[in-house]
């Protein structure tokens, strides 16, 4: 029973690791690449985040960050197998 429990522990932080790693991967190429795409899609949330238009402005850097990320959390994955 508890070997389960470790496996499941195991299994779900990977999991979100996994979609973290999609998450910063997809915001990074759409922020290099399709910047336009994000400011559309972004309309409702313009009103929560003032920030938006800063991280448009400075795309390079955010999506170079945002690409970074995912590779930390990529590394994080391989270093947890």
């Amino acid at each position: 029973m508890i070997e389960l429990v470790k496996v499941l522990i195991l299994s779900a932080g990977r999991t979100i690791l996994m979609i973290g790693v999609l998450a910063s991967l997809f915001l990074g190429i759409g922020y290099l690449f399709a910047p336009g795409t994000i400011k559309g899609l972004s309309g409702s949330f313009n009103r929560i985040f003032e920030i938006d238009d800063w991280m448009l402005g400075h795309k390079l850097f955010v999506g170079i960050l945002f690409l970074l990320i995912a590779f930390i959390l990529v590394g994080t994955l391989y270093m947890t197998r």
